[in-house]
């Protein structure tokens, strides 16, 4: 419980932190959201706002022309100027536009659309009345009172009696309020106190003009005056008849009396126009007013809601801000919280972390002390009992000494099983890409497991399908290791039957990178395994039953290790067993085909030729007095001269007194370790004891202490316990010889050369050129070209102590030098290839004319090789 307690505060801080984020979004966006929308609103208002109101402007308009009109009307009636009528018609006309425009503008508002229909009907009645009024009015003004006077009287003095025709003009002047209207009293009043007589004598008077009395009525100060002009024509009869003036008078009294009743009929209709028109105006104005009003208040209305608006934007921004803050403070603390936790639980894993790298320290050095103390003493006893193979033997040595090489086996393989467990946890465990035949590793673990077959009494025998027997590129030594674990497994649990090996090339299995792929199948007849144990078949340190590692013994890693090892070369590994039956172990691997010939092959297999370190001079420095002695033993039999050392001190003062070939060191010693023995050769003031090959014997097969041995200056290390083709393996590379060179029975390309001093093979020239004559002298001549070139470069650089071109150039040839496995001359240039970080002068200057010298011997050999190669061609 306590293991999952960090990955959930780690998921508890995490979630806080998202859920933090998350709603600090939600809050921004929210905020920018409903600020976005009130900001919209408030814009619209603003614009509302200030958008000119048309309705309110032809409103406006509306009550400018009606008054407007009415002052013309009021003035024409006044003057009788047609001019102001004509305006008052415009202004009407204006007025009565203008409302069609608002009932246009309201088509949302039916309640003012009815109101301006109700404006509209009242200046049409207006307008109607008017019409009416003019009509009466033309109607009076065509009525000439004078003339129908004269008229009658002519009837009436039918006779000749002349008569004199007197035209009088009267003017009645009387004053009209509009708003206050008296009730209406006669306009023009004769004298009561004149008599007939004094009548007639006015009707006969002399020509002066007669002016009628004008009434005036006294009203307020905002009646307008009216004036009425009437004119009478007066016949002035000559005679003296008193009929005729009766008669006269009874005609003029009559059309007064007509003309008296028209005009009181005309006052009384203009009196019911102004007083229908002040009506209809006061409507219209009630009607405009409370328009205004209702615009007024759409417009309160709007600054009250753009206000609200704001107001709610305020707040809503506010309690998001405020929530969002509260909430981020409550996430801050959880997080801060969390942090905290977390920064306990960071020091707890710093904590344990650093006590498992102790640990796996710890186990590294346990690993390592173990190898070394097992495989130490064991390189003795299997490197003792090859010896003695070698010696006459009886049968019961034979067998007893056979005993003791499968137990040092058996123990060795143990503990190469604990170390490539502990690589590949790890993943430092590298696998090999070298040419190698299924026939070859089928047949070695054949070998190997045959005589432990026969002793248990069951047969053991192995196929190769013939369509799989190529050569491949792939690591052999791995494929091996997996088939010893599954045969190994199934001789151990067999007791009686068979156990068989077979490799199949898999039909149609050519991979995209063009590799082929094989299976591998190990069946037996032994114990199986019970189908709910297949799962965990392939674990760590894990059995079928328990009971079987006491029985048979084992780690429980082989299984582990060779599925590890499966996977590492992209396969795939599983077993088909039944309980008391037995088990089919599989394997799939691919591997791409090799370009190398089966006689190439064969010759690097073969080329363990061990005379050709004959008369080598060789120093071997252990403090184990076993090691000393059995490797003396390989050595000299192989025609080496050797010089053994005890110690570190020792060894330097037999390389102070005595050149040697190579030096062959233990790594843990009491006095002075391997390495430190390598500082002190590396840093002897004499270039060529300076420059001595130094290999170690080691049994530490830990990568880094390896690595470590090599940036030391050691050039190479040999593995205890080793085999002696291992060994001889490593002293001739460091020597210069490789696998195949200089042997008595090499191929025709470098037979003609002298042993020992020249070195290199064509191995690569063939592969890169297909094998073509042609090309391969070319390649020749190119390379010694080159390198002509990058010699000269060499001594130019040294002239001028440019270190780095050295190195580059050094490191440049190394190359080229290697694929024609030149090796006695690619140790001085590895040794240039390093000098440019502490470079000394006079080892560089020693060691460039090392690589002229070895070069210039090497070159004429390549052209002599090239120039055959070129007539070959031809």
């Amino acid at each position: 419980m306590s293991e999952k307690k960090p990955a959930s505060k780690t998921y508890g801080i995490r979630t806080n932190v998202i859920l933090g984020f998350t709603i600090a979004i939600m809050a921004v966006v929210a905020v920018g959201y409903f600020t976005y929308k009130s900001s919209s609103r408030l814009l619209n208002s603003v614009i509302e706002l200030s958008r000119p109101d048309e309705k309110l402007t032809k409103l406006r308009e509306v009550f400018s022309d009606l008054t407007e009109a009415e002052n013309n009307m009021r003035l024409y009636l006044l003057l009788k100027d047609q001019e102001y009528f004509d305006n008052y018609l415009n202004s009407i006309l204006k007025a009565d536009k203008n409302i069609d425009t608002l009932i246009i503008l309201t088509a949302d508002f039916e309640e003012h659309q009815r109101k301006f229909r109700q404006i509209s009907v009242l200046l049409n009645t207006r307008l109607r009345n008017i019409n009416e009024f003019m009509d009466l009015k033309r109607s009076v003004d065509t009525v000439n009172y004078a003339r129908l006077a004269l008229e009658q009287l002519r009837a009436t003095a039918y006779d000749t009696t002349r008569t004199q025709i007197l035209t009088t003009i009267s003017t009645t002047r009387s004053m009209i309020d509009t708003l206050q209207v008296p009730k209406p009293e006669p306009v023009l009043q004769e004298d009561q106190s004149r008599g007939f007589f004094a009548m007639i004598a006015g009707l006969f008077s002399s020509k002066e003009d007669k002016k009628p009395e004008i009434t005036e009525a006294q009203e307020k100060s905002d009646q307008i005056l009216q004036e009425t002009i009437i004119v009478h024509d007066t016949s002035i009869l000559v005679q003296t008849d008193t009929l005729l003036y009766y008669r006269i008078q009874d005609i003029l009294t009559g059309i007064r009396e007509e003309e008296a009743r028209v005009q009181q009929q005309l006052f009384e209709r203009e009196f019911e126009l102004l007083k229908n028109n002040s009506l209809i105006i006061s409507q219209i104005m009630d009607v405009i007013t409370g328009l205004e009003q209702e615009e007024v208040m759409l417009v309160n209305r709007q600054t009250a809601e753009a206000r609200e608006v704001a107001g709610q934007s305020v707040l809503f921004i506010s309690a998001i801000m405020l929530s969002s803050l509260f909430i981020i403070l409550i996430f801050l603390f959880l997080i801060l919280r969390g942090i905290s936790r977390s920064n306990y639980l960071r020091n707890q894993l710093i904590i344990a972390k650093q006590k498992a790298e102790q640990l796996a320290r710890v186990k590294e050095e346990f690993l390592a002390t173990m190898s070394h103390e097992i495989r130490t003493p064991l390189n003795s006893i299997l490197g003792f009992s090859e010896q003695l193979k070698r010696t006459p033997l009886n049968q019961d040595q034979i067998e007893q000494l056979e005993a003791v090489v499968l137990s040092s086996e058996h123990l060795l393989s143990l503990v190469n099983d604990i170390l490539d467990f502990s690589k590949i946890e790890q993943g430092r465990l590298k696998l090999e890409k070298i040419p190698f035949t299924v026939k070859e590793v089928m047949d070695e673990t054949y070998k190997t497991f045959r005589v432990r077959a026969r002793e248990k009494g069951i047969r053991f025998a192995h196929h190769i399908e013939s369509d799989s027997e190529a050569i491949l590129i792939g690591d052999p030594l791995r494929l091996k290791q997996v088939l010893f674990n599954l045969v190994g497994n199934a001789i151990k649990f067999t007791e009686r039957g068979k156990v068989f090996m077979l490799c199949r090339k898999i039909a149609n299995s050519l991979i995209t990178d063009d590799r082929i792929r094989l299976r591998f199948e190990v069946h037996d007849t032994g114990i199986g395994i019970a189908p709910e144990k297949l799962e965990a078949i392939f674990e760590g340190f894990t059995q079928a039953d328990s009971s079987l590692s006491r029985k048979f013994g084992g780690t429980g890693l082989g299984l582990t290790i060779s599925k590890r090892l499966v996977e590492l070369q992209d396969g795939n590994i599983g077993v088909a067993s039944e309980a008391g039956k037995g088990s089919v172990f599989y394997f799939e691997l691919p591997y791409a085909e090799a370009e190398t010939s089966q006689a190439q092959l064969t010759e690097d297999a073969s080329s363990f030729e061990p005379m050709l370190l004959k008369n080598k001079s060789l120093l071997l420095v252990d403090d184990d007095s076993f090691n000393v002695k059995l490797t003396s033993m390989i050595l000299e039999r192989w025609g080496v001269e050797v010089d053994a050392a005890l110690s570190g001190t020792e060894a330097l003062e037999l390389i102070g007194s005595k050149e040697y070939d190579l030096v062959l060191t233990d790594i843990h010693m009491p006095d002075m370790s391997g390495i430190d023995l390598t500082k002190k050769i590396r840093a002897l003031p004499d270039i060529n004891k300076a420059s001595v090959p130094i290999i170690a014997i080691t049994a530490n097969i830990m990568k880094d202490e390896l690595d470590h041995f090599m940036k030391s200056g050691m050039d190479d290390y040999v593995l205890k316990p080793y085999r002696e083709t291992e060994l001889f393996q490593k002293l001739a590379g460091q020597l210069g010889f490789d696998s195949v060179a200089l042997t008595p029975d090499a191929p025709e390309d470098e037979s003609d050369f002298p042993q020992g001093e020249i070195d290199f093979n064509l191995r690569d020239i063939k592969r890169f050129s297909g094998g073509n004559k042609k090309t391969m002298a070319v390649i020749l001549n190119s390379f010694i070209n080159e390198n002509k070139r990058n010699i000269q470069t060499l001594e130019l650089s040294l002239a001028n102590s440019d270190y780095s071109t050295i190195a580059a150039l050094a490191h440049k040839m190394l190359t080229s030098y290697g694929h024609l496995g030149v090796k006695h001359v690619t140790t001085e240039l590895s040794k240039l290839e390093k000098m440019d970080k502490s470079p000394d002068h006079r080892a560089v200057q020693e060691l460039v004319a090392l690589v002229q010298k070895k070069s210039s011997g090497l070159f004429p050999f390549i052209e002599q090789k090239a120039k055959e190669l070129d007539e070959q061609a031809a």
